[in-house]
């Protein structure tokens, strides 16, 4: 009786890792699978993030452009204005290495140029208009709208639908086309209220 019983519990012990294992596989590959984040720490931008998270053998316009295309929505929606840069305690997602890996250095270090002129031209505006020099802030606000920087983009469709400076000659058309290049780019544009004019944020 003392045998029969001994040679079952190695094949309960079988038994059970079998039907157990798919389960903690499972577990383990869903671990594997989440993506890994980053706190923004104080006074940290793109560039120093970049370097600071590329993986081994890219280069840090590599991760800049991955980080940029990984996080776009976020990056606008957590954007410090007075500060111009992104808030502290921002949660990205870190692109695995693949994914900044394959992108061609030469591409990466045109378009990472792209996208920190851009930012720059957006600080410059941001930095005018609290000056109260709208005329030359909206001019910096255009640069950086047309190369491509969300937050440019809704920002000149606000300006054309009504800037209270009068600095900005009212124009349906354009705020309209801005506002909606806003909204290809991620940028949380609020919808008109009924009785506004379609594509106008609501006031």
């Amino acid at each position: 009786m003392m045998q029969r019983r001994s040679m079952l519990f190695p094949l309960v012990a079988a038994l059970a890792a079998v039907l157990l294992y798919p389960a903690l596989a499972g577990a383990q590959d869903a671990k594997a699978a989440a993506p890994k984040t980053y706190k923004v720490q104080e006074g940290e931008d793109l560039p120093a993030l970049a370097e600071k998270l590329k993986p081994a053998g890219a280069s840090a316009n590599q991760m800049g452009v991955a980080l940029v295309q990984t996080n776009q929505k976020v990056i606008y929606q957590r954007y410090d204005r007075d500060n111009r840069r992104l808030r502290t305690g921002t949660v990205l997602k870190i692109p695995d290495d693949a994914t900044v890996m394959k992108m061609d250095p030469a591409k990466a270090d045109t378009e990472f140029k792209r996208i920190w002129s851009a930012e720059q031209h957006f600080r410059t505006g941001l930095t005018l208009e609290k000056s109260r020099d709208m005329p030359h802030a909206f001019v910096s606000y255009v640069e950086a709208a047309k190369l491509g920087h969300g937050l440019a983009q809704y920002r000149l469709g606000q300006l054309y639908d009504r800037d209270m400076t009068n600095s900005v000659d009212r124009d349906v058309q354009e705020s309209v086309k801005w506002y909606q290049k806003a909204r290809e780019n991620q940028v949380n544009v609020p919808k008109p209220m009924s009785g506004d004019r379609p594509g106008f944020s609501s006031r």
